[in-house]
């Protein structure tokens, strides 16, 4: 059982379980339903104790004379949610108002979007995320609790923890102001993770006999005083390349082609690059199963993931993902996602050039969806005119016997 207090401008709104009760706010009544549902149901050990709590909430908002008929989840989010009323569960919807699927959100979600709506952060990123992952052809329940649970997964920061603690703040008052989501999300619906990398500082050459042999990528310079020797690294990142820092050359070569205005680059190769997408050909090369570590896909994560990898000589990029292109996650949706397609937009090891917005590369995932829907549709098609024809034979068949 879940049950859920939260203010919204006039109104105070409940949720228990799919069921969403609202009221008129009185800061009295809202105060006792703080404690009811955040201090004394967390201490209840029976479920009859927990359905008396459940009994008194339930009074007491309806007791308050307003009660709403209305939705308010699917009223906040009108143009992308709404309720079954008679499954008590709630399905997303596209901009044109059609059901997306008959796979309900995950209440976790739900309660997510009562939470944003409570503190005034816009729900309709992780609303967007979740549609984008409903195109995925990976979809499955336990697939989409584990990308809910992976959004909403939170990182503590233990020194600013340790701070407010040391400044007088209770232990739960600090650990909620020291807890952050780890995977923003943009207005678009992408998700904002992190890759772990190597730098590539050799390439090949030919040497005086014509055979290839590899040499420094880049030159190198000394300080006439201190006769320290640096790299002469590129002014801009985009103008490095990188390779994978855990398997190397190990798994399928994929493709790196550039999203950078009049720069024209596609290779199949190992290499990831600044301002480029990096992508595989086929699902087959992506290991989907969750629960599972390694196997084939692009790996990247959340801050909590790359903490692992993060290590002297390797590199951290920023990148976008749209979920459509998700494969399959490690530990439930609490480590790594091996993805079919990312796009690198920055990187901690230098300065960009150029500056790659998200509305760009979402628009890329948008035309990719539209393509697979006139797939989907003409397969079908062919499909039913394949089976027309065979009956038309078969119907044949049988007058000539």
């Amino acid at each position: 059982m879940v049950i859920i207090v939260n203010k919204f401008g006039e109104k105070i709104v409940v949720s228990i379980n799919s069921e969403t009760l609202q009221c008129n706010h009185e800061e009295k009544l809202f105060n006792t339903l703080q404690k009811l549902v955040n201090e004394d149901f967390p201490k209840v050990e029976t479920m009859e104790e927990a359905k008396n709590i459940e009994a008194e909430v339930r009074q007491l908002v309806e007791g308050q004379g307003n009660t709403a008929t209305e939705n308010f989840v699917e009223t906040a989010c009108k143009d992308h949610l709404v309720y079954n009323e008679t499954k008590g569960t709630y399905h997303l919807k596209a901009d044109n108002g059609n059901i997306i699927s008959s796979v309900p959100v995950p209440q976790s979600l739900v309660d997510r979007i009562l939470t944003s709506i409570e503190k005034g952060i816009d729900p309709l990123p992780v609303i967007k995320a979740t549609i984008r992952f409903f195109r995925n052809p990976n979809l499955s329940k336990g697939k989409l609790k584990n990308f809910i649970k992976y959004l909403n997964y939170s990182l503590l920061d233990e020194v600013l923890y340790d701070k407010l603690v040391s400044e007088g703040y209770t232990k739960e008052r600090a650990l909620e102001m020291a807890s952050f989501l780890q995977t923003p999300i943009t207005l678009e619906g992408l998700l904002c993770t992190y890759k772990v990398s190597r730098e590539v500082k050799t390439k090949w050459a030919l040497d005086e006999n014509g055979e290839k042999v590899k040499v420094a990528r880049y030159g190198k310079s000394i300080d006439e005083l201190t006769g320290e020797i640096t790299d002469e690294i590129p002014e801009f990142v985009e103008d490095r390349i990188f390779e994978p820092a855990v398997v190397g050359r190990a798994h399928d070569a994929f493709y790196c082609e550039s999203m950078i205005p009049g720069v024209e680059f596609k290779v199949l190769d190992h290499i990831y690059k600044v301002g480029h997408v990096q992508y595989l050909e086929n699902w087959n090369q992506v290991n989907c199963v969750d629960g599972t570590f390694g196997g084939g896909g692009l790996h990247l994560g959340n801050l909590n993931y790359i903490k692992g990898y993060n290590s002297p000589g390797t590199v951290v990029h920023n990148c976008f993902v749209d979920p459509m292109h998700i494969g399959g996650f490690t530990d439930e949706g609490e480590g790594a996602m091996r993805v079919k397609q990312l796009f690198i937009h920055s990187s901690k090891a230098g300065d960009n050039r150029g500056i790659y917005f998200s509305s760009k590369y979402a628009a890329l995932g948008d035309a990719e969806w539209e393509i697979m829907k006139k797939e989907a549709i003409e397969n079908a098609e062919q499909a039913l005119s394949e089976l027309a024809e065979m009956s038309k034979k078969d119907l044949q068949l049988f007058e000539s016997l």
